[in-house]
């Protein structure tokens, strides 16, 4: 009777250690893609309205851990739909007591951007010559380099990771050119205010990069140079630049929700 029991607390530890210390990236594994109840791996405050199962049904997922501190770690996971409209979202494990728990998700939703493209592509070109040619002071574009630049950023914008990291990567050159420019003129222009620095810009919309907005005061990354593709007022994407590793914000599914390493100082990020 004792060796039975001995065998039965054997396999019990056993199948214990080996769902405590089953990884992040494991566990979403799991949630994505089966269909079984998975609520054991939730945090008890964790709640979410997203449909995981039509994610498994339209999508080929791919999974990527990246440790944020010590107990916890964001799966970003990457979502290849069939007509290569991919879409990347994020969730977001705590250690607890051994056990790896999802406590939080985030995605980027980009709604203004999908709404403004979708009136771009709608244009034909007699339409976009006639919004050019108007007087109305409320037109969106005033050229077609305008209207090229626009809907450039805001396809970039609802791009997935692996597409927003290749674009700088593509286009490295043309942003280090850029952060020199902004270099010199933070220089020779101490105490600048946002016009100053606005009109500054406004004479590089046209350089070939498809961002809207270049600071060093975005919130969360205030001691960076922020390269941002899309602000839409709750949430933005693009790039930063830093050469001091212990600048970069700490991930947090509440503000910055996302950052990767692209090449030494220049870095993604998602914010909300």
């Amino acid at each position: 009777m004792k060796k039975i029991l001995l065998i039965i607390f054997l396999l019990f530890a056993v199948g214990y250690s080996c769902s405590a210390q089953t990884k992040p990236i494991d566990l979403a594994r799991k949630i994505l893609t089966e269909s079984t109840d998975n609520s054991e791996f939730y945090a008890e405050d964790f709640e979410t309205k997203f449909d995981f199962k039509e994610l498994r049904t339209l999508y080929n997922l791919t999974f990527k851990s990246t440790p944020i501190k010590d107990n916890v770690e964001v799966v970003s996971v990457t979502a290849k739909g069939k007509e290569n409209n991919d879409l990347n979202f994020y969730l977001y494990f705590h250690r607890n007591e051994s056990r790896w728990k999802l406590f939080d998700w985030q995605h980027y939703e980009g709604s203004t951007e999908k709404h403004y493209l979708k009136m771009l592509n709608n244009l034909d070109k007699k339409q976009i010559d006639s919004i050019i040619k108007s007087n109305d002071e409320r037109k969106i574009f005033t050229s077609k380099e305008q209207f090229n630049y626009m809907k450039s950023v805001y396809d970039l914008a609802l791009n997935s990771d692996e597409q927003i990291v290749n674009y700088l990567r593509q286009n490295k050159k043309d942003f280090e050119k850029l952060k020199k420019q902004f270099d010199n003129f933070v220089t020779n222009n101490p105490g600048y205010n946002n016009s100053e620095k606005n009109a500054f810009f406004s004479e590089n919309y046209y350089s070939g990069l498809s961002i809207s907005n270049i600071t060093e005061h975005f919130q969360g990354l205030d001691n960076c140079l922020t390269f941002i593709i899309s602000e839409n007022g709750y949430e933005a994407v693009g790039y930063f630049y830093t050469s001091d590793k212990i600048k970069i914000p700490i991930i947090n599914p509440k503000k910055i929700f996302f950052i990767q390493e692209i090449e030494e100082g220049w870095y993604m990020f998602r914010s909300t």
